[in-house]
């Protein structure tokens, strides 16, 4: 109806209207609010001093309300594809996350046009608090309110908890024994072995739980998520001055509270079996005893043997002995709290963590002594845990572009080998959203080839993943990120395929094992290793490998000794296995059978439990190899090779090094020891400048060798690679982002311009694409496919 004349009116108006609620009304008792704007100028105006008034409340109907929850969560692996199984119910390993007090809009939109019935509910900060547990009921409501509004909205959704216990400042004003303190006394953050903290975590845990059992929504939560934390997401801190410091006496490490020696005295009494012999022993230290023993931080600072890479084991194992300790002060406490809700229901919820995150860890530049503190480098023992069920970690936010890979910063195929499940925290910022900074999408068709690129990377990895909607605030900060229709239609459309990929069943096509260690990390030297690890992670795993045209899977060096551990692989890339325990070596000696290909960087093998050895690499690699003293800025030269194929005579083989110069005075691009390959039965495929090798192969007849001392190689020779393994390659196209399983092919175009891409399968196989179900080819071993700029296609294949 029109609005009535308003303007110089003295007299009374009555306004008739129907009211026509949204689909979004939650059930229940709603208010109704009355507001109004001027005719002109569509000021809110002032209603009885207020900008709106309640005029009443009117009863909604409820929808219909399942007869029951779940009584049984769990993950799982049913025909190969990870799933959360309720109640032996399969479904797809989504859901979605929020990160302030939810709007029904926003709750009845994402399930509506998606089908994830899934969601997670915060708990954000202020739990650990000054005040003890008095503001928890409150907190418990704010969580009550959140629920009953999504179940209001949507009763079949199903709901997983998330906790923040990140200690308030107030508490660590009042609490200043339970700091971590520096090497130099300064009190940083909470120490995660006070006493204190960990006993009001554990409380504070069992307290949500009895909460949320006494709930008659109870069988509608399905999983919890402890987190804590000292520096995003998942790391002890405490280094923070060590930013950008070059002088290695101003460089801090570890925690000195007395409770945090104390339980590294403990760590070690384990360790060491509480012999104190082997202790001394290990240490080099003869006058040690458990009930003294202190890390010292002049012995975890000291520059590497030589001015080199490598720190020496031999010297004394107290670095590495306090650096294995550091993380396991922060995920004990994970694990007590996850161990407690497995107990208190009795194994029949999910647990979530924020941990694991391995390769980016290894890196650790621009904050030098920064791997000691923030490292999550124990992975592999909360793998063997079953309190933990799911690992959950952001992506790169550098890779988060159209043209970019899905770079994950975790040992994806660890996750499933051990039966637990890596899911992405999938915060992307879609083309709408008001928050403009890492990778924020520019249009629809940005937000769609993303998300095709990270839920295809998920089926084809075979991981689960959260939606992040961190929108908070007001005006355009406060717009949904996933709540909008196209946003969640095109999940829901993803949603669909993940559950058709559960129906196919998984299969890896993987033909490439890349391994990382967890160990060798501890003997890099704080300023001259991440020009090392770079080399291999940011400068070659992250821009080549997702380009080869080859699907792989990433393990840590611990997997090759899983009972169930695969040995489908061709060629074994042994990124940075600098650090191998005699149990390691020979395991990867038995892998050395049927063909298989090893590539090698650097120094495999170099560091053992006894010292560094040259012979070690020669062991290892079955070359023969010389040290030469000094540092060098690596660069070779090719040969005429297989190896080094198709490259111009201008191409040079060389390490990389940090752009910013203020990053480069810290981690100097020369470094050494400097190895050169000796060995007059191998293959030469590159030579530095003294003409001695550089990249070398040899055929052992079982098994082959390839061994690069210069640690980065770039796609042209890592293709070459594949070939002389025997690795099938899907496709040679230039930056195309590649994955695959047995059944499923992701490519991902940015903005390149259009492409035509020529596919080869391994085996004759029916290809259609796999969201429109257009038919491509019947029992065809090769196909070329068209794909647009900024665009992402999946195809689906039957053999």
């Amino acid at each position: 109806m029109d609005a009535p004349e308003t303007e110089n009116c003295t007299e009374t108006i009555t306004v008739m209207a129907e009211l026509i609620l949204p689909p979004w009304t939650p059930s229940g008792r709603q208010p109704v609010h009355l507001s109004a704007a001027g005719q002109k100028n569509g000021l809110a105006l002032n209603i009885n001093g207020s900008e709106k008034i309640k005029i009443a409340e009117i009863e909604v109907t409820g929808r219909e309300v399942p007869a029951q929850g779940v009584t049984n969560a769990q993950i799982g692996y049913p025909n190969g594809q990870a799933a959360f199984i309720l109640d032996n119910q399969v479904t797809t390993p989504l859901f979605w996350r929020y990160m302030i007090l939810s709007d029904p809009e926003r709750l009845y939109m994402t399930e509506r046009y998606s089908d994830i019935k899934i969601h997670q509910f915060l708990l954000y900060g202020r739990l650990i608090d000054a005040a003890g547990s008095t503001n928890w009921s409150e907190r418990f409501a704010e969580l009550d309110r959140n629920i009953r509004t999504l179940l209001g909205v949507n009763p079949q959704a199903l709901i997983v908890v998330l906790w923040l216990l990140n200690p308030t400042q107030q508490w660590l004003q009042e609490n200043p024994d339970e700091m971590l303190i520096t090497a130099f006394g300064k009190k940083e953050g909470v120490s995660f072995a006070s006493e204190k903290y960990r006993r009001e975590c554990l409380a504070f845990t069992q307290a949500v739980v009895e909460y949320l059992q006494q709930q008659p929504y109870w069988e509608r939560i399905i999983g919890f998520h402890p987190w804590i934390c000292g520096m995003p997401d998942c790391v002890t801190g405490g280094v923070a001055d060590n930013l950008w410091q070059t002088d290695r006496s101003k460089i801090t490490v570890g925690d000195f509270n007395p409770q945090a020696i104390n339980m590294f005295r403990a760590f070690l009494r384990k360790r060491y079996g509480n012999d104190i012999t082997k202790l001394r022993e290990a240490w080099r230290k003869p006058d040690i005893s458990f009930d003294t023993v202190m890390p010292d931080i002049k012995e975890l600072t000291a520059p590497a043997a030589d001015g080199g890479v490598f720190r020496d084991p031999a010297a004394g194992k107290m670095p590495f002995d306090y650096m294995d300790f550091i993380p396991t002060m922060l995920s004990s406490l994970l694990v007590e709290m996850c161990r407690l809700t497995k107990e208190m229901t009795g194994y029949t919820r999910i647990n979530f963590v924020h941990y694991g995150f391995v390769d980016v860890q290894i890196q650790s530049y621009n904050l030098p002594g920064g791997m000691f503190n923030n490292n999550n480098f124990d992975l592999s023992e909360l793998l063997r845990d079953p309190a933990i069920d799911g690992y959950i970690g952001a992506p790169s936010y550098s890779a988060r572009l159209p043209g970019t890979p899905c770079l994950t910063y975790f040992p994806w195929t660890s996750f499933r080998l051990h039966g637990r499940m890596y899911l992405p925290d999938d915060d992307t910022r879609y083309y709408h959203c008001g928050t403009r900074n890492y990778g924020h999408n520019h249009s629809i068709r940005e937000s769609r080839a993303i998300t095709l690129r990270n839920l295809g990377a998920d089926i084809t990895r075979n991981f689960g993943s959260w939606f992040s909607d961190m929108s908070q605030g007001k005006g355009a900060l406060a717009v949904s990120w996933t709540g909008e229709r196209e946003v969640a239609e095109l999940i829901g459309e993803m949603n669909r395929l993940y559950q058709k990929a559960q129906q196919v069943g998984y299969r890896s096509a993987a033909e490439i094992a890349v391994i990382f260690s967890a160990d060798s990390p501890r003997y890099l030297d704080i300023f001259h290793g991440p020009t090392l690890a770079n080399n291999l992670i940011q400068w070659m795993f992250y821009p080549e490998f997702f380009r080869l045209g080859a699907p792989f899977d990433v393990y840590l060096t611990s997997d090759l000794h899983h009972h169930d551990f695969p040995e489908q692989y061709k060629l074994y890339v042994m990124m940075n296995t600098f650090y191998l325990s005699e149990t390691d070596r020979q395991r990867i000696d038995e892998l050395k059978k049927n063909g298989a290909t090893f590539l090698w960087f650097y120094a495999p093998g170099y560091i053992g439990d006894k010292g560094l050895d040259l012979r070690q690499i020669e062991t290892m690699t079955g070359f023969k190899v010389e040290c030469l003293p000094g540092k060098e800025k690596m660069c070779a030269v090719p040969t005429q090779h297989r190896l080094t194929e198709g490259l111009t005579e201008q191409y040079r083989l060389t390490a990389s090094a940090f752009s910013h110069k203020n990053t480069r005075q810290m981690h100097a691009d020369e470094f050494g020891p400097k190895f050169r390959i000796v060995d007059s039965a191998a293959e030469t495929a590159a030579c530095f400048a003294d003409g001695k090798t550089a990249l070398a192969v040899k055929d052992f007849g079982t098994w082959k060798s390839i061994y690069s001392i210069i640690p980065r190689l770039e796609r042209s020779v890592l293709r070459n690679i594949c070939r002389l393994a025997g690795v099938h390659l899907y496709t040679e196209a230039e930056d195309i982002i590649f994955d695959a399983n047995q059944n499923f092919i992701v490519l991902h175009n940015g903005y390149q311009g259009s492409q035509e891409i020529d596919l080869a399968f391994p085996r004759p196989a029916d290809v259609s694409d796999a969201l429109s179900g257009e038919k491509l080819g019947s029992k065809i071993n090769q196909l070329k496919i068209q794909i647009e700029e900024c665009s992402t296609r999946i195809l689906y294949l039957e053999y």
